[in-house]
């Protein structure tokens, strides 16, 4: 049986501790880890986030994109899964950084396709992926989004074609199309010129969301899917739907 308190005392030892790490230094399954961070977390010990834990002292050094991580964690999954439904073989995908994005690699590590992204930690999630060809976007890294962004990037997308760009949204509604609270807007302009079609992965809460931020990334009518979860407005599911947005929902 292994020791709670020798899981903490290891989690205090980093500022961060994936939970595969945890699994091959204490020898047990990933299913055991889970329970135990489960119950360290309702202890007010740590705090889980994608990928592993920490401990509470560290918690206000998270970044932004970190804190975020953790709200409606559910519905981004099931939301990620569901857009995943769109990737086939051979694919050459995009795949923005955002929390819900992020959710999505999981579900395609084991697939036969391109991913380009900007995202550490879609990077991260990947890269010991054999089945996909992992292409980066170099620029300035945004360590609050842990994302990189800038002109550095404009070379490489000159020359790529891709089936399907992944963002995420800060907020989203009829009028303005698609925001993000930074200011790296550019970045989106550019991938969804060489993208076939454009998803957006958002949860229903970023629908009118006061915290939406101030950065159109996309109109309505540059998006073919908006992937979000059934607690969607009917009405705004009915204005986007109107625009020609396909609307998808998750399970």
């Amino acid at each position: 049986m292994i020791d709670r308190n020798e899981v903490l005392d290891y989690i205090r030892q980093s500022n961060f501790v994936s939970t595969q790490l945890l699994c091959e230094h204490f020898q047990v399954s990933e299913s055991t880890i889970r329970r135990v961070l489960e119950k360290l977390e309702e202890n007010c010990q740590i705090t889980r986030i994608h990928g592993g834990a920490m401990s509470v002292a560290d918690f206000g050094q998270m970044t932004d994109f970190q804190m975020r991580n953790r709200i409606n964690k559910a519905q981004k999954v099931a939301i990620a899964k569901k857009a995943t439904s769109l990737i086939k073989k051979h694919d050459t995908i995009i795949l923005m950084g955002g929390t819900t994005v992020c959710e999505m690699c999981p579900f395609i590590e084991h697939m036969n396709v391109t991913v380009v992204t900007n995202s550490i930690l879609v990077l991260n999630s990947l890269r010991y992926s054999t089945t996909i060809q992992l292409i980066i976007l170099g620029g300035l890294y945004n360590y609050r989004e842990e994302e990189s962004s800038g002109l550095i990037y404009n070379t490489g997308l000159e020359r790529l074609k891709a089936d399907f760009m992944f963002m995420g949204a800060a907020g989203f509604d009829e009028r303005f199309g698609f925001t993000i609270t930074n200011a790296s807007a550019d970045i989106y302009e550019h991938c969804m010129s060489c993208s076939k079609e454009v998803s957006v992965l958002a949860d229903s809460s970023k629908y009118r969301s006061m915290q939406g931020g101030a950065t159109i990334t996309a109109t309505p009518e540059q998006v073919h899917y908006l992937f979000t979860d059934p607690a969607l407005d009917p009405g705004a599911k009915t204005a986007l739907e109107s625009m020609g947005i396909q609307i998808v929902l998750s399970e």
